[in-house]
């Protein structure tokens, strides 16, 4: 659907990082990082960090991913993606306690 949608409105750049957030759930890596690479970084989302942390996490650098998780909660510290992946880090962290926290 993300795809679909993406062909109507190609410049679209919350398509293209919400894609981008898609494709690295998947190990897309590569497709991921393009996507986040034509979407650009400015002006700073919750999904461009929800999107880098993810990346991050897949690639086993968990400082990164929990920085850029924490940055996407200090943008919108109730969006339940950013909570999930935070939570999912924190398990990958062998943090528990934190990882039911944001679950």
């Amino acid at each position: 659907m993300l795809p679909d949608a993406l062909e109507k409105f190609p410049n679209d750049r919350t398509l293209k990082l919400l894609l981008a957030v898609a494709r690295a759930v998947k190990g897309r890596i590569e497709d991921a990082r393009a996507l986040m690479a034509d979407a650009g970084t400015e002006p700073a989302t919750v999904w461009m960090h929800v999107g880098e942390a993810l990346i991050a996490r897949k690639q086993g650098d968990l400082e990164a991913a929990s920085e850029s998780i924490s940055a996407a909660l200090l943008l919108d510290p109730q969006n339940a993606c950013s909570h999930n992946v935070a939570g999912s880090i924190a398990f990958a962290e062998g943090d528990l306690d934190a990882a039911r926290d944001q679950f």
